[in-house]
């Protein structure tokens, strides 16, 4: 047993006494041996026990050097320790696959992240800590890569030791024997949560970013340096789409705007101050930059603002184009009506003109019936009573004659003065109200004018608002009036009606009638005004029917106000 390395003699006595013991069977063993010099080899013996010619025992010995494998394989055991030392040590989560596509190992770090023990982990172990969202993702990369022998890369959620699933990324590439031949796979992860809370939060903020410039009804979109369309919102993509002909300026993400202007827009001034404005603030010279621009179609007329401010933080410019053809189009309407008010402040100035000469005129008639007709009137009655005062005493029969005739002069002065206070103010309708006072007036045209005249009253309230009653019954005197003067009529209708809502008149008269455009292209009577106005000032209307020799008919309505109601 000398030849035996000291620490193998024991182990050797052993093997070969259970040979001895069992002399059919084929024992193996690996020993260290010493050579003569002191040298040390390992042995693969191959012994068995057979009976001889003679019937004894000899030994068949089979001897093979095997120190060199021996060699290679202590180095493998250290190189493993080695591997498994740095693997254990190393910041990164580290995996080991067999041929089977199980795993096979798994270094401390990744014990330590998932707080579980080796044993629950080889095999399809692992998976068990995969999100249930994941999983099937994984596997299905895992098992494709492993059939293709080549190396792949996932990020999936993996359960930590506290519970917390943690993102992570795996880079997996095939290993091979020193032959060559495939061995499996080896695998590292690394720890990417905050990278995708990162990647997260970036995405929420590009999001609402997104969301931002969707909200927005103005066609907007971002340049980088070069003038390329980086992004854009839903109302450009929407109007580009639209408008594919190019009739506007719009492109989509990756075409040149700055290309886009120069063949639409840049052979006009608008469009050349355009262009500038935009290359101005991309290269920092100006601020800001603001246009509005008219961009008409065969369909129709449109005018946009567009505004163009710098990137923060970046080389680039945004640009808005906003459409504010409503608004252009209520200023040219404004500017129209401005024009139609200048119109009616001088028809207001020639109506106040109108006004004031008939104030006047009105009150030289008034002051001549005063003067030529009550005042001499006056003055003969004084005469006559002067001459009674200087006539002797005369019969009784001619002072009662005298005074008869001076008492039917006072009578007929008395309703003169009268019906010339009703002119001026039909005191009337304070009285008894409209339909009333608008039926004594109708009586009273009647016997002056000797003009058949009718007239007709329906549900009108029996108090109306004395602006209301008033105006309607001056209407009413106006359009007597004409007929009187201008209608050569024989037959007159004159209806008044009321309802919840207001009252209305009509004067119809079988005149000789007149053309109504004419009428109104001409200068307008100070009578068709006053009625207008009247009936516009408490928002009601005046409508006129006529034509020449039909007649002629006059509606007018006005409203009740509140307080009537």
């Amino acid at each position: 047993m000398s030849i035996f390395h000291e620490e193998d003699r024991a182990a050797a006595r052993v093997s070969l006494d259970r040979s001895l013991a069992n002399p059919t069977d084929l024992a193996t063993w690996e020993f260290r041996k010493v050579r003569k010099d002191g040298s040390t080899l390992w042995v693969r013996e191959t012994v068995r026990l057979v009976e001889d010619d003679c019937g004894a025992l000899v030994m068949l010995l089979a001897c093979e050097d095997i120190t060199e494998r021996k060699r290679t394989e202590e180095a493998l055991r250290e190189s493993e320790s080695r591997f498994r030392i740095m693997a254990d040590t190393a910041p990164t989560l580290i995996w080991m696959a067999g041929l089977d596509k199980l795993c096979t190992y798994f270094n401390q770090v990744w014990l330590d992240y998932t707080g579980r023990t080796m044993e629950q982990e080889l095999g399809n172990g692992w998976t068990d800590g995969v999100h249930q969202e994941d999983i099937d993702r994984c596997r299905k990369t895992y098992v494709e890569a492993f059939e293709r022998r080549e190396p792949f890369q996932m990020e999936y959620r993996l359960r930590k030791a506290d519970g917390q699933y943690g993102w992570v990324f795996d880079k997996g590439v095939p290993r091979h024997f020193p032959s060559g031949e495939f061995a499996g796979y080896i695998g590292t992860c690394i720890d990417v949560t905050e990278r995708k809370w990162a990647e997260a939060a970036l995405q929420a903020s590009d999001a609402f970013t997104r969301a931002v410039l969707n909200s927005l009804s103005a066609h907007v979109c971002v340049l980088d340096k070069e003038g390329g369309i980086v992004t854009t919102n839903d109302a450009w993509k929407e109007f580009a789409r639209k408008h594919a002909d190019g009739t506007f300026i719009f492109g989509e993400v990756g075409d040149n705007y700055f290309d886009y202007c120069r063949r639409t827009i840049a052979g006009t001034l608008i469009g050349q101050a355009i262009l500038k404005g935009i290359e101005d603030v991309l290269m920092g010279s100006e601020l800001s930059c603001v246009s509005e621009y008219a961009c008409h179609s065969p369909e129709e007329e449109r005018w946009f603002l567009m505004r163009v401010t710098p990137l923060k933080d970046a080389k680039g410019v945004v640009i808005s184009h906003t459409d504010i053809s409503r608004r252009v189009r209520m200023g040219l309407e404004l500017e129209q009506q401005a024009v139609l008010l200048g119109e009616k402040q001088k028809e207001l100035e020639s109506l106040a003109g109108k006004l004031i000469e008939a104030q006047e005129a009105e009150r030289k008639r008034i002051a001549r019936e005063l003067h030529d007709d009550f005042n001499q009137r006056l003055a003969a009655l004084s005469v006559e009573l002067e001459s009674m005062e200087r006539t002797p005493i005369a019969l009784p029969e001619l002072i009662m004659r005298q005074l008869a005739a001076i008492r039917i002069q006072a009578g007929t002065l008395c309703d003169d003065l009268h019906d010339l206070a009703y002119r001026l103010h039909p005191s009337l309708l304070e009285h008894v109200g409209l339909e009333i006072a608008a039926r004594d007036h109708v009586a009273e045209f009647a016997k002056r004018t000797g003009l058949s005249v009718r007239f007709t009253g329906r549900e009108v309230p029996k108090t109306l608002s004395p602006e209301v009653a008033t105006n309607l019954f001056r209407v009413l005197q106006e359009s007597l009036q004409n007929v009187s003067k201008h209608a050569q009529a024989t037959d007159v209708t004159v209806r008044l009606s009321g309802s919840s809502k207001g009252v209305g008149l009509s004067v119809r008269d079988n005149g000789q009638g007149f053309d109504l455009e004419d009428k109104i292209a001409g200068a307008k009577g100070l009578g068709l005004v006053s009625m207008q106005e009247r009936t516009r000032g408490l928002g009601g209307f005046l409508r006129i029917h006529s034509l020449p020799r039909s007649g002629t008919k006059i509606c007018a309505w006005i409203p009740q106000l509140q307080e009537d109601a």
